[in-house]
């Protein structure tokens, strides 16, 4: 046998504290924020955590070499003072933080519960009030850390008390030393558990984030034939106080929004009741309607011939964010297929 002492299971368990301390962490930082960080009680968690690893280090260094690989967690040590030393404090430590993470989930999913239970019921908000997809995948984490935590806490329990057994009445020793590849999966159930939970609704937000980009990136598109028509009669319009591509569609619609208002004098209501007429009359698309009044008044500011009573600036009248957008696109839409049947404002002067 070797004479060099096999490291593998100290560093495996100093990165398992290490990984027991990042739970700490993150259930302090969901429960309490920023804040829970930056309080005094965290920092006692980091010396507990330093505390034990520091004495796995001193009771490895003490049990005999032959003695310092796999074997050394087995119940056939538990004889040894240091390596009983080393067991019985990495899985306590092990057992504390997974009862402790056990509690947050629990207070986690009754704050949760207790919350959607209160929240007041208002029929017209409805569809605004649903949890967004990384919100539920964050619960559904917390749950499997939950229930990972419970079989590694059971686990560790299991594993304590036949170190003790094994100790004090060496002849169970052969029946728990067949009992550690049970154990031993439970521990490693409870490792990913959490960071399945915890990846979660990280991965989810960043698939609902690319869902977002794809959309905003469709619609940026889709509004650049109105958006292009109007900057190019306002050049002035540019709003430089977004970035990406969901800023990019944002600051189009603001300056589409804003090349409306500044055509306000040059929306004619001849126009607007020759579309509705031309489109089934009060049944007419009103974002027909709307892209004649625009391109009416595209060619009125051109030509220097503003209206004297000008018909209202083209709105959705929408009560909700996301039927405004709706609209917006279908007026763009519109206008699109305007453009290619009656020509293009921007690189025809006027059609």
């Amino acid at each position: 046998m070797s004479e060099k002492p096999d490291v593998f299971v100290l560093v495996l368990n100093l990165l398992t504290v290490t990984s027991a301390l990042c739970k700490i962490c993150f259930f302090r930082l969901t429960l309490h924020g920023v804040a829970g960080a930056r309080n005094p009680r965290l920092h006692r968690e980091y010396l507990g955590a330093a505390t034990v690893a520091a004495i796995a280090v001193v009771a490895w260094l003490l049990v005999p070499t032959e003695a310092q690989g796999g074997d050394l967690t087995s119940p056939s040590y538990a004889h040894n003072d240091a390596a009983f030393t080393f067991v019985i404090v990495l899985i306590g430590y092990y057992a504390i933080v997974a009862a402790r993470v056990i509690n947050w989930t629990r207070q986690l999913i009754a704050s949760w519960i207790r919350h959607r239970r209160s929240a007041p019921a208002i029929p017209h908000e409805a569809p605004t009030r649903r949890p967004a997809p990384a919100q539920i995948a964050f619960y559904i984490g917390i749950v499997i850390i939950g229930v990972g935590e419970v079989v590694r806490f059971v686990s560790d329990i299991f594993k304590l008390t036949s170190e003790v057994l094994a100790r004090f009445v060496p002849e169970y020793v052969p029946a728990l030393t067949a009992l550690k590849p049970l154990i031993t999966t439970g521990v490693r159930f409870g490792h990913t558990s959490f960071y399945i939970g915890a990846l979660l609704p990280l991965v989810v937000g960043a698939i609902t984030a690319l869902g977002i980009a794809v959309r905003q990136a469709r619609n940026s598109r889709r509004v650049t034939p109105l958006w292009e028509a109007i900057t190019a009669e306002f050049p002035d319009l540019a709003y430089r106080g977004t970035r990406g591509v969901g800023g990019r569609f944002y600051r189009r619609e603001l300056e589409i929004r804003d090349g409306l208002v500044l055509l306000e004098r040059y929306f004619d209501p001849a126009v607007a009741e020759y579309a509705r007429q031309q489109n089934g009359g009060n049944d007419a698309d009103e974002a027909v309607v709307a892209v004649a009044l625009i391109r009416g008044a595209l060619r009125a500011k051109r030509a220097g011939n503003p209206v004297d009573d000008p018909h209202p600036i083209p709105i959705s009248r929408a009560e909700t964010r996301s039927r405004d957008v709706a609209w917006l696109l279908r007026v763009a839409d519109a206008f699109a297929v305007a453009e290619k049947a009656e020509g293009n404002f921007v690189t025809a002067g006027t059609s």
